[in-house]
């Protein structure tokens, strides 16, 4: 009863409801002919938070993330008015929480079902629990009382100051394994990562976020790609193509933290565009966009119209599989 592939309740039928719409939706189409393909998407990566939040630290923060243009209220009201009539059909919503612990940290995931609850365009939420922590099964239990929960976030901490992986974080990776749940790992170099893909779990899908937190540089250097390789010689490893215009960001003279009007033309992004469609494939290559964070380098509507050209030449199903079916699949979002 615990496993959350058999819960079933009212939150789990709009679900089923909203996937079925979504497929509904991407199948009305002369097969074959592009220009009456519906393009249907899933953003696997968007943040909401009222500003300032509730439970302890936050991100940003006044502190130690001082970006004033993201401290304000971030709404689905804000963001469907940011996809600029894009065919966005669903959204995964990532917790983004800056440092709280315990009861606080349980208490901001708990903000994110309750926006999950209140709005069916949400069809899942990636919660944020420490893989470290004693507790971390009983906090586990906690989210997993939530149908809209679909695993979890974890960034650097789960290495050693040896960079191996922690006893404890492989033990957390095991569990959510087992209870058919998901992993997004944010913010570690892939050859970091690429030192112990022998260890990772073999089933668990594990998603790396922002194209594996590679250098804010145009240009494909080798190390980012061979260990790349590496990771995707694993079946059940993901890259996320998200936030790709924060790539441009060297071109410009700004602060780290500064907005600026990234780079738009498409064949800039190109070659970081093919390198991971070769390695990974059109069934491993999943679409975010890390609204509202993405706001710094640029609209939206700038990221589907450089992810649009590249995919231009390719299949339909090609075009799918990136948009929403892989996202589907990794994130057990289809019933």
């Amino acid at each position: 009863m615990s496993d959350r592939r058999n819960r079933k309740n009212s939150t789990a039928i709009l679900l089923g409801s909203a996937i079925a719409m979504l497929l509904t939706f991407a199948c009305s189409r002369i097969s074959g002919d592009s220009m009456n393909h519906k393009k249907t998407i899933i953003d696997t990566h968007i943040h909401l938070w009222n500003y300032p939040r509730l439970h302890g630290e936050v991100y940003p923060s006044p502190d130690k993330h001082p970006i004033k243009w993201l401290m304000r209220h971030f709404s689905m009201a804000d963001y469907a008015a940011a996809d600029a009539g894009e065919q966005v059909m669903g959204v995964v919503l990532i917790e983004a929480c800056g440092g709280p612990s315990g009861d606080q940290l349980i208490a901001s995931n708990e903000r994110m079902f309750e926006l999950a609850d209140q709005n069916e365009t949400i069809l899942g939420v990636v919660g944020k629990l420490d893989l470290l922590s004693d507790s971390f099964e009983s906090d586990l239990a906690t989210l997993m009382k939530h149908d809209s929960f679909v695993g979890l976030r974890t960034g650097g901490s789960i290495f050693d100051d040896e960079g191996e992986l922690r006893e404890e974080a492989l033990e957390a990776m095991n569990i959510l394994e087992s209870k058919n749940l998901s992993l997004d790992i944010i913010g570690v170099k892939p050859s970091k990562l690429a030192k112990v893909a022998d260890q990772l779990p073999k089933k668990l899908p594990i998603i790396l976020d922002h194209f594996s937190h590679k250098d804010l540089t145009l240009s494909v250097k080798s190390e980012w790609r061979e260990a790349l390789a590496i990771l995707a010689s694993l079946p059940n490893l993901h890259l996320k193509v998200s936030d790709i215009q924060l790539l441009s960001f060297e071109q410009f003279d700004v602060d780290p933290l500064d907005q600026f009007n990234g780079i738009k033309s498409p064949e800039a992004y190109r070659d970081i565009l093919d390198t991971v469609f070769t390695i990974f494939g059109s069934e491993r290559l999943i679409f975010g966009s890390n609204w509202p964070v993405s706001n710094r380098a640029g609209p939206f509507s700038d990221q589907i119209a450089i992810l649009d050209d590249f995919l231009s030449d390719k299949p339909n199903a090609v075009r799918d599989s990136i948009y929403f079916k892989n996202a589907i699949k990794a994130y057990s979002l289809k019933k």
